[in-house]
């Protein structure tokens, strides 16, 4: 952060951070170092969720989305399926009742997130096999999460017209 004068007022103005040469490969070690650790705290959590899962209708254990990197690159982000199986077919069903905005599907009451789902959510379980992203350099375990490419089309969209107000 660094404070600069605009016509006599103080702005402060944020950057982004930057890593380069030892700082990116102490940041890339870390995150490795500490997704490793947290796999192997949580990996009891994750074999009783992956059961629960399966169990529940045989389906898949996890959901795979596109996801937009660093330098635009698209990968597989990993999450525990907390959805029926099929669930991206039935969105178009219930776009009537969606409570987002733009690109971005949400419903309160979502009648394809399943029990185990439901719990997983609310307790963000279902984000923990993002762990496995972290560890192949997809993702880090601190920053922004990666966007959906529909979402960062839309933010580039507003970003031209000049505007960041309102939902992306």
């Amino acid at each position: 952060m660094k404070t600069r004068p605009v016509q006599g007022l103080p702005l402060i103005h944020v950057e982004s951070p930057t890593f380069a040469g030892p700082q990116l490969i102490f940041k890339q070690l870390l995150d490795k170092l500490l997704a490793v650790a947290l796999l192997l705290i949580f990996s009891p959590l994750m074999i009783a969720v992956a059961f629960s899962i399966y169990r529940g209708d045989r389906g898949p254990i996890f959901f795979r989305q596109e996801r937009v990197g660093r330098g635009g690159d698209t990968f597989r982000m990993w999450k525990f399926r907390s959805m029926v199986t099929g669930a991206e077919d039935q969105r178009a069903g219930l776009m009537d009742q969606n409570d987002g905005a733009g690109p971005l599907f949400k419903m309160k009451d979502d009648p394809r997130v399943t029990k185990i789902g439901a719990f997983i959510r609310r307790y963000s379980i279902d984000e923990l096999p993002q762990l496995f992203n972290v560890l192949v350099g997809d993702m880090s375990v601190v920053g922004p999460r990666p966007p959906c490419p529909a979402r960062l089309q839309s933010m580039r969209r507003l970003r031209i017209a000049g505007s960041w107000c309102g939902p992306a």
